[in-house]
This record gives C-alpha cells, structure tokens and sequence, in this order.
C-alpha cells in the first residue's frame, strides 16, 4: 500500500508497506517513508497505522535524523467526525 501525505508547509511524505489484517475487521499499515530533506539534513520516518474503523485508527511513528537509530514520537490516536445522521 502506498499513501501520499501533503501539508500545508510544503512537505510531502510518500508511505509505503505492506498491510495485515485479521478477520475482526481491522487492519495494520506497516510503512516506511521515502526520506526527506529538512533545513538541509535527511529525515526518515517509519511506524504502524491500526485502522479500527474508517473513522477510528492509532499511528504510532518513529523518526531518524541522517543514519542515527529511530526514536518514538509516540502514539496518535484519530477519531474523526463522521457525516451527519451516518451510521
């Protein structure tokens, strides 16, 4: 799977991994980001996406500056609103 994520500061992240599920119903989005440049030094991202439901997943990412190991920058979790009178 692969996911491209912009923001409004001109970044764009591109996601890519394979997804597992269960036969729950939920889904896990293993990815690694493609690195970036930021004020002239390489980051690179990797981390989970837990898909709940459409409207409820956790992220959890990990960041590296350059070639140094990953560190946590925690857990997410994202509900966001669904439609008006949606079930």
């Amino acid at each position: 799977m692969i996911v491209v994520e912009r923001d409004s500061r001109g970044f764009e992240v591109l996601k890519s991994g394979r997804v597992v599920g269960d036969s729950g119903g939920y889904y896990t989005h293993h990815w690694q980001a493609a690195p970036f440049t930021v004020k002239g030094k390489k980051v690179r991202l990797k981390g989970t996406t837990f898909m709940a439901s459409p409207l409820n997943f956790r992220v959890r990412t990990e960041i590296s500056e350059g070639n140094d190991p990953f560190i946590s920058l925690g857990t997410v979790w994202v509900q966001r609103q669904g439609a008006p009178g949606a079930r």
